[in-house]
């Protein structure tokens, strides 16, 4: 009787002890963030026009006027390795997936689902804003007579191939994979799974960037400003969402001694 007795208080209290009130949303802060993703949206599209690229411009290129870093990048064409980071970037976009079999954060769901419709709406729309720099892809420069060995004409001539800044596959990548790295982070600070997740997050992102540059769709800069705003992104939207306090009940037991911890996080 008594061990049952012991057994109904733990699992009473230990309702406590699951943090789910992690995030917090408002009409304002959410507002702001949902109307800057559409602005952004718009804007971009509204800088962005779909001119092709002439020749007579592609067979001006000479890959000596790039800096160092992004030489090598000149050099590289693979449409199948352009192909496998699309599959990558769906992959990175849909791991927030993972979320839905944990109880805890199926309490917080409908919070998680706005921020991360936040955090791929400003990843989704910003690197627009550079692409209307009509900075021309590495593969224009890996020319013979004006046309890429094994590419058609077409598409070396089509306005994607001066939309090289910067990477929005790396953007996306980074928000998606830090979004979902820092959101269980959030919920389980001491999880010893934690480092688990932030090392596939990050494996995953630059996975896609590496093999942005490899396709020779992008330049190293184009990547590594990519990185850092899809990092930015991923990782600020759930920070600002948090909740810096956290009250906390936990039950123990050790032998015959039963006890209640009350913390509070700041």
């Amino acid at each position: 009787m008594k061990k049952n007795i012991v057994l109904f208080f733990i699992c009473i209290t230990s309702l406590f002890s699951q943090n789910t009130n992690v995030y917090e949303t408002t009409w304002i802060k959410d507002g702001l963030l949902i109307s800057s993703g559409l602005v952004s949206a718009l804007g971009g599209s509204a800088l962005n026009n779909s001119d092709s690229v002439k020749l007579s411009d592609i067979k001006l290129l000479n890959r000596n006027n790039l800096n160092f870093l992004d030489k090598p990048a000149s050099y590289n064409y693979d449409i199948k390795l352009s192909n496998l980071s699309d599959i990558l970037v769906a992959s990175a976009i849909v791991s927030p997936i993972v979320f839905v079999v944990d109880g805890n954060m199926q309490k917080d769901w409908d919070k998680i689902s706005l921020m991360y419709i936040e955090t791929m709406l400003l990843a989704g729309t910003l690197p627009s804003f550079g692409k209307a720099n009509y900075r021309v892809r590495p593969y224009a420069y890996n020319n013979i007579d004006g046309v890429v060995d094994g590419m058609s004409e077409e598409k070396l001539l089509s306005p994607d191939t001066h939309r090289s800044f910067f990477s929005g596959h790396t953007t996306v990548a980074f928000a998606s994979s830090i979004f979902v790295a820092k959101v269980y982070n959030d919920f389980y600070p001491n999880s010893e799974y934690k480092n688990y997740f932030w090392a596939g997050s990050i494996l995953l992102a630059s996975s896609v960037g590496y093999l942005r540059y490899a396709s020779g769709y992008h330049f190293p800069t184009d990547i590594l400003t990519g990185a850092i705003i899809g990092t930015a992104i991923g990782y600020l939207i759930p920070e600002i969402h948090k909740i810096k306090g956290n009250a906390k009940l936990q039950s123990g037991v050790g032998g015959n001694f039963i006890g209640l911890n009350f913390s509070y996080k700041f």
